[in-house]
């Protein structure tokens, strides 16, 4: 045990060890700046200020991007409140559409008022645009997806979608632009809706007025066509049981028709033989289609007067009137088979204007040429053939031509022509192209797949034979019938026609050079032997 004495020292030895340590820490404060305490307490109290002044700084920089952010959000709002202003009151609709044709959020409100109907997310394409026809459904959808397969070129594929809409008395039109996403692949189609009512009426009337100064031009012609129309109807409509005779007279009434650019007589003669068979309500379809044109445009064309009449100078009257005694009677009968004689333009019609027609809807380009358009012809003897002429043109556009890259060597225009001159015996019409010319085997392959002759009978043939079986009703080298051609039925009315006429006709033809078409057609007797 320690005794006081020790305690007392041991006391007093700590007391002299806190006052050493007291001096010792106000060294540490006194001495200066230089002592690490002093340079620590000073680097903490710089980092204080620091930490203080960057706070400043951060709220402030705060507030200012608070400020900032609240200003962008109500220019943002103010923005889309007028972009959504101006989507609500385009005259034009926007809706997308995806693979399945399915519409997907972000519509404009217009697009009900175009279509007229409530359109909702997941609506069908086809059941908005009203199509009812499998045909012109399965032509969207597959329009559609072709875009998303994203394997041609984006237009090519986007122009296979259909872009015209009837919707009851309007029309709209529907333009796609494929919408892409950051890599690149289709994501959606953005679909433009218009209401092009009054711009199709627009053009429908420039047309029709074309089409009226086009026959004003050869209204001769035209009143020709028109009586024959009527004519090859009415032999129609007698010869119901005679179904090639019938689809003849309305192929040829179609041909001719569009020659003139009479697209709604046309169509309604294209509807008439995509019926099995041909009826007298076809018939009268058509019928009514040619006269409500004439109705619509009688006073413009007014073909009821002066029409079937011919103008005689008064020295050709004289003429008439010296051949008036019984000696001269086959005199006269010669002479007014000479009168009546006509120029061939006014039964051939405008075919120039038929073969740009039909160059524009069958992307071909071709320079066609006319000779001899103007050369007297009897119309009794040579009528029903020259207005046959548009089949052997229209077959050589879609089925001898060939598009400009299909041409190999040849100029890249195609060359078509027809011309038409007087011999000493007849009249003579070529029709001629430097397309691809005629597959002989290919043709007979097709006449004996559909039993019209028979293989035996196919061995036997010589090639003018077999080529002349392009002739027969029926037969056509196309699979597929179209508005243009694909019906076999133009070939055989031709040769039909030049045959009453008592004529001949002769095909030449050499695979990758182009067909000739040589048509010979007599005088008739009163004209042999007189100029």
């Amino acid at each position: 045990m320690d005794t006081p004495v020790q305690l007392k020292h041991e006391l007093q030895a700590a007391q002299k060890t806190v006052t050493v340590l007291k001096a010792r820490v106000r060294s540490l404060y006194n001495e200066g700046a230089q002592t690490a305490i002093h340079q620590q307490l000073a680097l903490a109290q710089r980092r204080q200020e620091d930490n203080r002044r960057k706070r400043a700084v951060m709220q402030a920089k705060n507030q200012a991007l608070e400020r900032h952010s609240a200003h962008l959000e109500a220019q943002v709002q103010e923005r889309t409140r007028a972009l959504q202003s101006i989507l609500d009151n385009v005259v034009f609709g926007f809706l997308i559409v995806d693979q399945d044709s399915k519409v997907q959020p972000g519509f404009t409100k217009s697009c009900a008022e175009l279509l007229g109907k409530p359109v909702q997310e997941g609506l069908d394409l086809c059941a908005l645009l009203g199509l009812q026809d499998p045909s012109r459904q399965a032509e969207v959808e597959l329009g559609v997806e072709q875009v998303f397969d994203d394997f041609m070129p984006e237009q090519v594929s986007l122009d296979q979608i259909p872009s015209r809409f009837p919707l009851g008395e309007r029309v709209l039109r529907c333009q796609g632009r494929a919408i892409r996403d950051p890599e690149g692949q289709v994501s959606g189609i953005l679909f433009t809706l218009s209401d092009v009512t009054e711009l199709e009426e627009a053009r429908k009337e420039a047309h029709n007025n074309a089409v009226l100064v086009g026959i004003l031009r050869q209204k001769a012609a035209f009143a020709a066509f028109v009586d024959d129309a009527f004519a090859r109807l009415s032999s129609a409509e007698e010869n119901l049981h005679h179904q090639p005779f019938v689809r003849r007279a309305v192929h040829t009434i179609k041909g001719n028709a569009a020659s003139y650019g009479l697209s709604e007589v046309a169509q309604s003669a294209h509807q008439a033989e995509a019926f099995e068979t041909i009826e007298a309500a076809q018939l009268e379809d058509l019928r009514c289609a040619l006269e409500d044109f004439l109705a619509t445009n009688d006073s413009v064309l007014n073909l009821s007067q002066g029409e079937g009449c011919i103008e005689l100078p008064l020295s050709e009257l004289e003429a008439m009137r010296a051949m008036l005694t019984p000696v001269n009677r086959s005199g006269l009968a010669r002479w007014s088979a000479f009168v009546a004689q006509r120029p061939a333009r006014d039964l051939i019609g405008p075919v120039e204007v038929f073969i740009e027609r039909l160059a524009e809807r069958l992307d071909r380009q071709v320079q066609f040429t006319v000779t001899g358009a103007e050369t007297p012809v009897d119309p009794e003897c040579t009528g029903d053939v020259l207005r046959n002429v548009t089949h052997l043109l229209r077959n050589a556009m879609d089925h001898g031509l060939e598009p400009d890259w299909e041409r190999g060597d040849k100029p890249a225009v195609g060359a078509l022509s027809l011309d038409l001159s007087r011999e000493d015996e007849g009249w003579q019409i070529v029709v001629a192209d430097d397309g691809r010319g005629i597959q002989v085997d290919t043709v007979t392959q097709r006449a004996t797949e559909e039993g019209r002759i028979s293989a035996a009978e196919a061995s036997e043939m010589g090639r003018e034979e077999k080529l002349n079986l392009i002739f027969l009703d029926g037969l056509s080298s196309k699979f597929e019938a179209t508005e243009i051609s694909g019906r076999g039925v133009g070939m055989s009315a031709m040769r039909e026609a030049v045959e009453r006429a008592g004529g001949v006709l002769k095909v030449e033809t050499e695979i990758g050079r182009g067909t000739r078409i040589v048509i010979h057609i007599p005088l008739p007797d009163l004209m042999r032997g007189a100029a």
